[in-house]
């Protein structure tokens, strides 16, 4: 919830936390307002307890690429991915789910269908699920910060699904 007001002619937005409810967003956000300009107590402003804790770094899962150093699923210890894989890796796996399914795809069918969870204890991770109603299954990803990420994360499992069913990404 943002709250927007003007001042003696100069704007102010105040934007609260992320809540589970419009009420909540909003009670929030009057909060932190009545306590920048000193009059609740509703509000409490980052201990350092807290600020410590954001200090500390995120699992891996929940970083980009480039904050890890590595791609989506990819171990730190192995050999590192060229970026143009790391980008072209949902049409790679599509082409091999086209062209291993062909038969089994009715026209106009995709050949997946992407849902997406996101977490209760943070709006910014995801976990994506790819589900192939060619073979009737449903592949789950780990926990990454965006669904993009999420995306390539289930994308990386369908991949090993296929590679082992024996279908390769080479033309």
């Amino acid at each position: 919830m943002v709250l927007c007001f003007k001042l003696n002619g100069v704007p102010h937005q105040f934007a609260g936390a992320w809540c589970a409810s419009v009420s909540d967003a909003v009670s929030d956000a009057a909060q932190r307002v009545l306590w920048y300009f000193g009059l609740g107590t509703g509000f409490q402003g980052a201990s350092l307890s807290t600020t410590a804790q954001a200090a500390e770094p995120l699992p891996p899962q929940l970083l980009s690429p480039k904050e890890v150093g590595t791609s989506p699923g990819e171990s730190v210890g192995s050999e590192p991915r060229h970026p143009v894989e790391d980008k072209t890796i949902l049409m790679q796996v599509q082409n091999m789910l086209q062209k291993t399914f062909s038969k089994d795809t009715a026209a106009g069918e995709k050949v997946w269908v992407w849902t997406y969870e996101p977490s209760p204890a943070d709006p910014q991770v995801f976990r994506a699920f790819a589900q192939v109603p060619a073979i009737g299954r449903t592949f789950q990803g780990d926990w990454c910060r965006g669904k993009k990420f999420a995306q390539r994360n289930a994308c990386l499992a369908v991949k090993a699904f296929l590679e082992e069913q024996g279908v390769s990404d080479v033309p």
